[in-house]
């Protein structure tokens, strides 16, 4: 890609949509398919992938500024971050560096269309995950430490940019799959000022895997243990309480 350090291994899109105008009044609706999207690095490593994205019944209205969806599922989503000997994210790499720019000399914008005083509306009433997978090796200390997240799933309700709605939120699956977790919680996600407040327990998760970083850090295997958390916190106004 021209701006970006990888590849669209593969991905197929369907779409039934509807447009009308009428009385001034322009409409978008219908439905949105994604599946079998892989995105490779330039090494042909898997960066992220999914088996289907959909979008479920969404209505557009361009010219008030609205866009309503009924669900937005995605269904075994995949991603895959890592951390170089030289402690360089995978991820970090993707955009391409281009060469600054000079802007040029006794140029004045002019912008002579009059500011919209709409404000966007967005309301997406359900979104599902399905069996997430995540993984995270770190490939700069010695011995590599490696870690994933598995069977992830869960919902949201009720997203907006409205600022007195809130989500209701509640995700679950397994750390290195057997450890279990779940979080759950109320937030506005697209609301300003942001708040979350969040529930997150996990249970039993072995910390001899934690090993590269004793050892590294401090000079010491662990050789047995457990960690169990079960965690509160909420975050209003950028303040952080927990």
């Amino acid at each position: 890609a021209e701006f970006l350090n990888v590849k669209l291994q593969e991905c197929k899109i369907s779409t039934e949509t509807r447009i009308s105008y009428i009385d001034e009044k322009a409409k978008l609706s219908g439905d949105f398919t994604s599946t079998g999207f892989q995105l490779n690095d330039l090494t042909d490593e898997t960066l992220l992938s999914y088996e289907s994205f959909k979008i479920k019944g969404f209505d557009i209205d361009p010219l008030m500024l609205t866009v309503k969806v009924e669900e937005i599922q995605v269904n075994e989503p995949k991603i895959f971050l890592e951390l170089d000997p030289n402690m360089k994210l995978n991820l970090a790499s993707i955009l391409k560096e281009s060469a600054p720019t000079e802007a040029p000399k006794d140029q004045v914008e002019v912008n002579d269309k009059p500011a919209t005083k709409l404000t966007p509306h967005i309301e997406i009433k359900k979104f599902t995950l399905n069996n997430a997978h995540g993984k995270f090796n770190d490939l700069s200390i010695n011995p590599n430490f490696s870690m994933s997240v598995d069977k992830f799933s869960g919902s949201i309700n009720n997203i907006s940019n409205n600022a007195q709605q809130q989500s209701d939120w509640f995700f679950q699956g397994f750390v290195d799959n057997y450890a279990p977790l779940k979080m759950k919680g109320q937030s506005r996600f697209l609301a300003k000022p942001f708040a979350l407040d969040l529930n997150m327990t996990l249970d039993n998760l072995g910390l001899t895997g934690f090993s590269p970083y004793t050892g590294t850090f401090i000079g010491y295997k662990l050789q047995e243990g457990q960690l169990s958390l079960d965690l509160d916190y909420s975050l209003v106004n950028n303040e952080l309480d927990g």
